[in-house]
């Protein structure tokens, strides 16, 4: 299943994983996995945790937006939510939207890949 749609220029889609929840976390926040899910469409990025681990922030520094990830377990695996937030309202009409729906979608499908490989 997957969703998508825009919230007042953000860029929001979710997608399921059949797949071990700390597994994926793992594969949000090393870089080693980074580099595989993201290839083709790299972004200079600064990496946050959240303490509670409610979320993952990847903060584009080149372009300005925060794409946060969210994980929620449910009955058939895991539901992962990666949402595009531009930081700036100048950068917002900047902001390539074809570019960034092209590095979510991206995004969500090499990790539901590799966490689903295992």
């Amino acid at each position: 299943m997957r969703r998508s749609k825009f919230l007042d220029m953000r860029y929001y889609e979710e997608i399921a994983i059949n797949a071990d929840l700390e597994f994926v976390e793992e594969l949000l926040v090393n870089h080693k996995y980074i580099k595989e899910w993201e290839a083709g469409i790299e972004i200079f990025k600064e990496l946050r945790v959240d303490s509670e681990k409610t979320y993952i922030n990847h903060w584009d520094i080149e372009n300005n937006i925060d794409y946060i990830y969210t994980l929620k377990e449910n009955i058939v695996g895991i539901s992962l939510c990666l949402e595009a937030k531009p930081l700036e309202e100048e950068g917002r009409d900047q902001t390539n939207a074809h570019w960034v729906m092209l590095y979510v979608s991206q995004a969500l499908k090499g990790i539901k890949r590799l966490a689903e490989a295992g």
